[in-house]
């Protein structure tokens, strides 16, 4: 979460042929300019069918210095 409420950063598409639980995806987003100070960042998985997974199951804060 930032100041401004929640954000997506950008998505990663999911590997072809993927079923069930998929560990090691990996990915890199443009780069994105965060305001200083402390940030809420989550990882989530989105369905074909636009559900979402809990964004409380994989969260990390981090510190934006300037």
């Amino acid at each position: 979460m930032t100041a401004e409420g929640r954000i997506k950063l950008f998505s990663i598409p999911v590997p072809g042929g993927a079923s069930g639980l998929v560990k090691g995806i990996t990915g890199t987003g443009p780069p994105t300019h965060l305001p200083a100070g402390q940030h809420l960042i989550a990882v989530t998985a989105e369905s074909s069918e636009s559900f979402e997974s809990d964004p409380g199951a994989c969260t990390a804060r981090i510190q934006v210095k300037r």
